[in-house]
């Protein structure tokens, strides 16, 4: 029987990216064009990767810049700057490879219990938080891809010498983020008290069913309250301005989102 021989790295790389091509495609009306998902386990110390970006990944991998990922382990949504080191080390990429030394790329940085979930976004115009909010879905699904992957392809998965640290933990409080008063003279229609909470969770980038467990409601009844919301703007669904009015108090208590998938084991 003839065995098959190993595949090579960009072999390993271009093969992933196909796989995956699907999913930036349910995606492709925000413009954005590629997306890169990254999984550093702090327990285990290394870093596992898939994404549509193959050359980008092979060259991250090759040149050791995946020891320098755990500087991008921060905030929620990081948007990136000229004269950060990412920034110059991506451009100083594009230019070896003949593309414009102009692009636009968004980190989504999301705590899970083992581990941090880094997505990074490629994209031809800037990102609103309506056009942020459907992409913390996609790092649901690139992690059971980038976990069916490594099955197959070990490359994907590399330890790292530079320490991953565990966040410090952070209390979720419903109560005591917001200022009712401001946020009735901010909408044009006052929310109640119940819808203030869920945009708020939704805001710090808690999922449908992570909104209802701790309020003890079904997922209809969340689904609802953000139908209910929109509706108040008289929008199908809700503005970009009102997430934007709600942003500031949204992560006055905390600064990471704790992700926590269903049925998940890190």
């Amino acid at each position: 029987m003839t065995q098959l021989s190993k595949p090579t790295l960009s072999q390993v790389f271009n093969r992933q990216a196909d796989i995956i091509q699907p999913i930036l495609a349910d995606y492709s009306h925000l413009s954005v064009t590629h997306l890169n998902y990254f999984y550093a386990d702090w327990q285990q110390q290394r870093v596992s990767l898939i994404g549509t970006e193959a050359l980008w990944l092979q060259h991250c991998q090759e040149q050791g810049l995946l020891e320098d990922l755990p500087t991008r382990l921060h905030g929620l949504v990081n948007l990136w700057e000229p004269g950060v080191t990412w920034y110059q080390v991506y451009q100083g990429y594009r230019m070896q490879q003949g593309l414009s030394i102009n692009f636009l790329k968004t980190d989504i940085c999301l705590a899970g219990q083992h581990g941090f979930h880094l997505l990074e976004i490629a994209h031809d115009r800037p990102l609103s938080l309506f056009d942020i909010n459907p992409l913390f879905d996609c790092i649901s699904r690139l992690k059971d891809e980038s976990r069916r992957l490594q099955q197959h392809y070990s490359e994907l998965v590399i330890p790292i010498g530079m320490p991953i640290t565990v966040p410090s933990p952070i209390k979720l409080e419903t109560s005591s983020m917001f200022d009712v008063n401001q946020i009735e003279e901010a909408d044009p229609i006052a929310l109640n008290e119940l819808e203030t909470k869920v945009l708020t969770l939704r805001l710090q980038g808690y999922q449908d069913d992570e909104i209802a467990d701790p309020l003890q409601l079904s997922l209809a009844d969340i689904r609802q309250l953000f139908v209910s919301i929109a509706d108040k703007h008289q929008h199908p669904r809700i503005p970009t301005s009102v997430y934007r009015d709600h942003f500031a108090n949204a992560f006055t208590a905390s600064s990471y989102r704790q992700l926590s998938i269903s049925h998940e084991k890190e």
